[in-house]
C-alpha cells in the first residue's frame, strides 16, 4: 500500500485497494468512486479563482471536495481553503495548501477520511500529499475556538475560500 495511506488503518486500505483495482477489496466501492467531477469542477474553478495554485494543486482540491462530500455525506458542514493560498500570495518552495474540514460525528473517522481521500486526489494529478495540509474538526471545537477569539480562527474566518459547505458564520 502507498506509504500515504498506510497511517489511515482499515478505511485506507479499502480506499486504496478500491482506487487500485486490487484483488483484495472486500467492501463495497466508496460513494465517491462513481462521481463525475465536471460540475464540481466548475463551481470550484469560482470559489477558487482568487487562490495561487498551481494547475495540479487546482486539480486537486477539485477532486478532493467531491470524494469527501461523497464520503462525509451530511456530517460534512464545510470545506476552506485558508492561509496564504487563500490570500492570492505567491508560494514559496515550503508552501503547502491548507485545507479545513468541518464535519459532525466521529472526529477520527473524518479526520482519516479526509486524510487518506487527500492523499488519494494529489497522487491522482501526481502531486506529492505532503504538499496538502488537511485539518479537521468538529462544529463545536470551531465555536470554542471562536468563543474565546482564538488568533488563528480569526486569521481563518479573515483569509478563507468556502469550497463546499458554508462559512458556518
Amino acid at each position: 500500500m502507498g506509504q500515504a495511506l498506510s497511517g489511515a488503518g482499515e478505511r485506507g486500505r479499502l480506499l486504496h485497494d478500491a482506487l487500485t483495482g486490487s484483488e483484495t477489496a472486500t467492501a463495497a466501492p466508496p460513494p465517491w468512486a462513481r462521481l463525475s467531477f465536471p460540475s464540481v469542477t466548475v463551481q470550484l474553478d469560482d470559489a477558487l479563482a482568487g487562490a495561487v495554485l498551481s494547475d495540479a494543486e487546482r486539480r486537486t482540491v477539485q477532486r478532493f471536495v467531491p470524494m469527501l462530500r461523497a464520503e462525509l455525506g451530511d456530517d460534512l458542514r464545510a470545506v476552506w481553503l485558508y492561509g496564504s493560498r487563500a490570500r492570492g500570495e505567491r508560494p514559496h518552495p515550503e508552501s503547502d495548501v491548507d485545507l479545513m474540514v468541518i464535519a459532525a460525528g466521529d472526529c477520527e473517522r473524518n479526520r482519516d477520511a479526509a486524510l487518506g481521500l487527500s492523499a488519494q486526489a494529489a497522487e491522482a494529478e501526481g502531486e506529492s500529499p505532503f504538499t496538502y495540509s488537511v485539518h479537521t474538526y468538529t462544529p463545536e471545537w470551531l465555536r470554542g475556538r471562536r468563543e474565546i477569539e482564538s488568533f488563528f480562527i480569526q486569521e481563518v474566518d479573515r483569509d478563507k475560500i468556502v469550497l463546499d459547505g458554508s462559512a458556518l458564520e
